[in-house]
């Protein structure tokens, strides 16, 4: 019976130094998200104006590649429009989905 009540106290004790760490970090992220006001809505899909070359990829999509070293881009929605341009320097102006990568293309240019 004793034993069993120290192994309780043991593992209260762990248990507490590990949780312990969390306790203040937890009860500023509380007092901060009960404070603050809800924010104004962010443009997330802002139209910009991108610079790279238009190349086809293996699978026979084209892509704006604007970072060749990071490997860098994006696959184009109006592949019509992007064939045109193929192995060309391009500006190309629309909106990225952040979670797909595709880039809404509402209009393509040739860069010089």
């Amino acid at each position: 019976m004793k034993q069993s009540k120290i192994r309780t106290g043991a593992i209260a004790l762990v248990m507490g130094l590990c949780l312990a760490p969390l306790a203040p970090a937890v009860a500023a992220q509380n007092q901060d998200s009960s404070a603050q006001q809800p924010a104004a809505p962010q443009k997330e899909n802002a139209q910009k104006t991108y610079y790279g070359k238009i190349a086809k990829l293996q699978g026979g999509k084209y892509a704006l590649v604007v970072d060749v070293k990071a490997s860098r881009g994006y696959i184009l929605d109006d592949q019509k429009a992007a064939a045109k341009f193929a192995g060309k320097k391009a500006l190309v102006t629309g909106t990225v989905d952040p979670k797909t990568k595709l880039l809404h293309v509402v209009k393509i240019k040739p860069a010089f």
